[in-house]
């Protein structure tokens, strides 16, 4: 196990992979996370045989999904490796695990991806450099240079090492994170900012606990906890991008919506009961927070009292004696200008106004995007059910940034998901029983939506 290990740590320390060295580290993380399911006595989802013939059994599945969807298992894309992973992991029953292993199989997965050339993750700061056929080997770090990258791949290596039993580590303390967050929940008041960056710090304790709640920890745990921080931040970002909304200067009604977006990315509803209502309870607080500060710098309009207390010269117009004027027999007499109610103005100016409204529409035509090519719904769509938990998984579309998952109701489809999902994956709760009837469809950045796939069925 420990070459496994080794194995592991070594592509997690690279600055970058080729997909073929991807997909290897993502086998090796099957192979890690089955001997863990095996040693907490998971025998109903661990394969019980050696890490040798476990390798070889995923590898082959692999293949064959490979091989199902058209595509080359000896020259995988990033996006058919993350497609795929997903649908093994249904396949497997890894969405069965408990979180604190089957999270740490999900994030190893998604570095190794991330290196491999695409992450489901927004990278804040400059965009990298393409690579070089040369940045693919696994560089070494020059000496008294630790990187960020080595620093957050020894804090996954001590997870994985922990749940095996190959290393130990000190009493976990409180984190910067959990720290500028309690100092914010003691204030009376938050402004939106405040109010955003505090719901970020939530999601990061509330990931720690998730993943050790009364487990060890060592010094590199801080710097994971960075990295998730990061990574959450710029899941925010996206989300109030596609709102057509400022993250520097959040609306607070937003706020929720994100917190919501965040939890279906994040997968977060399946956590304990307990962890699950505190992050929920911290976050209406910071929401609440963030409105009662709004209220308190909300402009103030004058009311009636006002007006009333004012001077009666200052708010009553002054009326002039009216005048009339004789003239001579014959004698034209000018007439004041009359006023034209305003229908008459808007007749006069109809023309000028339909002129006016037709040069708009012709420049927001000239500036609008081409129109896109038609949308595809996903397809391969997988499914596998747990008791009352039903999963569901299809091939990733790159190019599309979001899905929406719909259940068979009678004659009619509804729409499971509030927010278009990032992942091709799905999990939910069922409350019926019965033959279940799902379906998939693709959304695009301007929020359209396909057709529905070919719907899959299960029985609960």
């Amino acid at each position: 196990m420990s070459d496994y290990v080794d194995s592991l740590q070594a592509r997690l320390a690279a600055q970058r992979l080729s997909p073929v060295q991807a997909r290897e580290g993502i086998l090796e993380s099957y192979v890690i996370t089955n001997h863990k399911a095996a040693k907490a006595g998971l025998g109903d989802v661990a394969i019980d045989a050696g890490d040798e013939e476990v390798l070889a059994k995923l590898s082959r599945m692999m293949s064959d999904l490979f091989a199902e969807r058209g595509g080359d298992f000896q020259a995988p894309s990033v996006s058919e490796l993350r497609s795929i992973r997903h649908t093994m992991d249904l396949k497997l029953r890894f969405t069965e695990l408990p979180p604190e292993i089957s999270e740490t199989h999900d994030m190893v997965c998604e570095i190794l991806l991330e290196k491999a050339g695409e992450s489901v993750f927004e990278v804040e700061g400059p965009e990298a450099a393409p690579a070089q056929a040369e940045d693919l080997t696994e560089a070494p770090t020059p000496a008294g240079a630790e990187s960020e990258e080595v620093s957050f791949t020894e804090a996954l290596t001590g997870e994985i090492a922990a749940t095996l039993d190959e290393k130990a580590g000190g009493a976990v303390t409180e984190s910067p994170f959990e720290a500028s967050l309690r100092e914010r929940l003691a204030l009376d008041k938050l402004s939106p900012e405040d109010a955003r960056d505090g719901i970020i710090e939530c999601f990061v304790a509330t990931h720690r606990k998730s993943l050790a709640p009364e487990g060890p920890g060592t010094e590199s745990a801080a710097a994971l906890q960075g990295r998730f921080e990061a990574r959450i931040r710029g899941m925010m970002r996206e989300f109030f991008t596609a709102q057509g909304a400022s993250f520097d200067e959040p609306r607070i009604e937003l706020l929720e919506k994100a917190k919501s977006y965040l939890e279906q990315r994040l997968g977060i509803h399946g956590l304990p009961g307990g962890i699950l209502a505190e992050h929920n309870k911290i976050c209406t607080e910071l929401i609440s927070k963030g409105r009662r500060f709004l209220e308190g710098v909300a402009v103030e309009i004058p009311t009636a009292e006002v007006a009333a207390a004012e001077k009666p010269s200052e708010i009553e117009p002054e009326v002039k004696p009216a005048e009339v004027g004789v003239g001579e027999p014959g004698e034209e007499i000018a007439e004041e200008p009359t006023v034209l109610p305003v229908e008459e103005i808007v007749a006069r100016l109809r023309d000028e106004l339909r002129e006016l409204v037709r040069q708009e529409v012709s420049h927001s035509l000239s500036l609008s995007q081409k129109p896109s090519l038609p949308l595809k719904p996903p397809s391969g769509i997988a499914a596998h059910v747990a008791g009352r938990t039903v999963f569901l998984a299809w091939f990733d579309q790159p190019d599309q940034p979001g899905y929406h998952v719909y259940k068979r109701e009678g004659s009619q489809w509804v729409r499971l998901t509030p927010a278009p999902l990032a992942r091709p994956s799905f999990r939910l709760g069922s409350q019926s029983e019965g033959d279940l009837a799902f379906a998939v469809s693709t959304v695009s950045a301007e929020g359209k939506e396909s057709e529905l796939s070919t719907q899959v069925r299960v029985r609960v």
